[in-house]
């Protein structure tokens, strides 16, 4: 199983490195029979044999991975491929589809079957606990039959919980051995599919089960303190997941914001990629004491790292409303196609964690996947990665253990302390020695298989009107970098903000709250001004000014002295601005120079009783 575009191919481009599975052999064997070789992952793969499966070997059990003596010296990074797969696309196994009770039951809870609560037409399962303070709901057949789960990596399964009844979601599986596997919790109201992972990443236990053997499982939840009702979780569609049989990372930083240009470089140096959060990118824009630049960021990405939509400003979703909360995804989502930062378009990390049904619902909208396990079913399970260093990183330990294969997302934040990049270093010497490859979330998303998620493609093409707001009291509505006041004076209000916009999209309000409504767009700045600062400068000064730092950029300033104009570049919250100005007589910023800043903002007085209609020009709404 291979992420390349043509797994046929050795990294040597001979096929005489590939070698068949026969009826006699095993994976394994044929795995086994390869020599240990060293090298690095920076050639592509460090092994140059490919393991060609035919049909029937599809349930054997495999590492494939690294099974010599000595692990720090196995390079046995082989490529295998399946032959009725060779793409890799993921395989889904229905195992039990929920529409009836047969084999469920509880010892501690009423079970019923429900219609239409996941799709309409199916029937799901419903346990309602009124006493006591765990929920326990039991598959099984009394250990009379065992279910081999060897091939796969993990459970789909569509749930229904509410944080405000619930602390917890988890799956416990026992072998016929008898030990338990517990699965890492889930702390969210939620309605979706989730991904259990077969490997313990929450610390608890690194128990290796026999998965030839599974007799039962559980799905169990803690009642939340001070809750005093029933409490409840539906449940439907179980499924079982093949990934990949081979170590696969994906290495993934979040929040940070200063080290991300140094550790890309590490990453080149190995010839690995990686998946970058840019936290509150207006400050790359501002440059204001950051590091990363938009043009550095854009070189990432050309450079095959994938950069991540993980809202605009704010850390989590919980202390917000779902209007502030659209707005962040959408105003980031806006960000980062201006800037052409979409290779990853289809891929969302939540902040802090954190989610909502109405943010799920506009992720479905746009076809877009969470990428935590928790939140659609992404199937990479995630062990965080405190200080990388040279030794067995957290979870990744049981995920080792469990020799099973599989996609982990290895997430770490800031680069920090004393001899920060000589660990860091270390660590990526330690990802190499226990991974056979390293992908982004953007090679993933081609292999999810068909009808994974109902998801429809997001298109913002197209003029028409997006949405009537009718006022019955002030308020604003934001945009991308923008906001368009509702009579400024007046107390604010929330109103459901507009979706990323193209030109020619028009927005109507209608006013039935005052005598008279004014809308004005982009208020925030004056217009026009004089330069007070130096002779000759290149930078304009404009002591009366007090500007939103970086809110300019992307305007045009223009000196009406001497007849020059530029493109902003930047500009400070105390009265400067930056552009390199052309096609006037000097070029420059003189003492008593006047200028105007343009695209400039409208304003248009609404009568009680009726409306007014912006249009948006792609750059500014008049």
């Amino acid at each position: 199983m291979s992420f390349t575009s043509n797994p046929w191919e050795s990294s040597e481009g001979s096929s005489k490195y590939a070698l068949t599975v026969n009826d006699q052999q095993t994976i394994q064997q044929v795995i086994d029979s390869i020599p240990v070789m060293a090298g690095s992952l920076a050639s592509g793969i460090t092994n140059p044999y490919i393991v060609s499966v035919p049909p029937g070997h599809e349930k054997e059990y495999y590492s494939l991975v690294r099974d010599a003596s000595d692990a720090a010296s196995d390079k046995r990074n082989v490529k295998v491929v399946f032959e009725d797969n060779p793409e890799g696309i993921f395989k889904i196994d229905l195992f039990n589809s929920c529409e009836s009770l047969d084999e469920w039951d509880s010892s501690t809870g009423n079970l019923s079957l429900l219609s239409g609560v996941f799709s309409a037409g199916t029937k799901g399962i419903r346990c309602v606990t009124p006493d006591p303070s765990t929920i326990y709901v039991r598959y099984s057949n009394y250990d009379t039959e065992t279910y081999d789960w060897r091939k796969y990596q993990g459970i789909l399964i569509d749930v229904k919980l509410d944080k405000n009844e619930l602390t917890s979601f988890r799956f416990q599986i026992f072998d016929a051995a008898g030990n338990i596997y517990s699965s890492i919790p889930y702390f969210s109201s939620y309605k979706g599919t989730i991904f259990v992972p077969f490997y313990d990443l929450g610390g608890e236990s690194a128990t290796v089960l026999d998965f030839s053997a599974i007799t039962k499982f559980y799905i169990t939840s803690n009642r939340k303190t001070g809750y005093t009702g029933d409490i409840t979780v539906d449940f439907d569609n179980i499924r079982l997941i093949r990934t990949t049989p081979t170590n696969v990372a994906i290495l993934r930083f979040d929040d940070g914001m200063n080290e991300h240009w140094e550790t890309q470089k590490y990453l080149m140096d190995k010839g690995y990629r990686g998946c970058y959060v840019i936290n509150n990118p207006m400050a790359c824009l501002a440059g204001a004491d950051i590091k990363i630049a938009i043009k550095d960021i854009q070189q990432m990405q050309a450079n095959g790292n994938d950069i991540i939509n993980h809202l605009i400003s704010i850390s989590n979703i919980n202390n917000y409303s779902d209007i502030k909360v659209l707005y962040e995804y959408k105003a980031m989502r806006k960000f980062l196609n201006k800037y052409g930062l979409n290779k990853a378009a289809k891929i969302f990390i939540n902040p802090g964690g954190t989610s909502s049904s109405t943010l799920e619902a506009c992720l479905l909208e746009h076809g877009v996947y969470s990428a935590y396990q928790g939140y659609g079913g992404f199937p990479a399970a995630i062990a965080g990665i405190d200080t990388p260093s040279a030794t067995i990183q957290g979870g990744a330990e049981a995920f080792f253990l469990q020799k099973r294969g599989g996609i982990l997302q290895l997430m770490m934040h800031e680069i920090s302390g004393t001899n920060s990049y000589e660990d860091f270093q270390d660590f990526l010497a330690w990802v190499e020695t226990n991974f056979s490859e390293i992908i982004v979330f953007s090679d993933m998303v081609k292999l999810l298989p068909p009808g994974m998620n109902n998801k429809q493609e997001y298109s913002n093409s197209g003029a028409k009107v997006f949405r009537k707001d009718t006022l019955t009291g002030d308020g604003k509505v934001y945009f991308f970098d923008e906001v368009l006041n509702l009579d400024p004076g007046g107390s604010n209000r929330d109103i459901l903000p507009i979706d990323a916009f193209s030109a020619g999209q028009t927005l109507e309000i209608v006013n039935t709250a005052d005598a008279a409504e004014t809308l004005t767009f982009d208020p925030l700045f004056s217009s026009s001004g004089t330069h007070d600062g130096a002779d000759n400068a290149d930078i304009l000064t404009d002591s009366s000014e007090v500007w939103i730092t970086g809110h300019l950029i992307g305007r045009t300033i223009n000196n009406t002295t001497d007849g020059s104009s530029g493109l902003i570049t930047n500009n400070s919250g105390n009265h400067t601005i930056t552009a390199i100005l052309s096609g006037g007589t000097d070029n420059n910023w003189d003492i008593g120079d006047t200028y105007t800043i343009t695209p400039v903002g409208s304003d248009q007085d609404i009568t009680q009783g009726n409306s007014a209609t912006f249009v948006y020009d792609g750059e500014g709404w008049h």
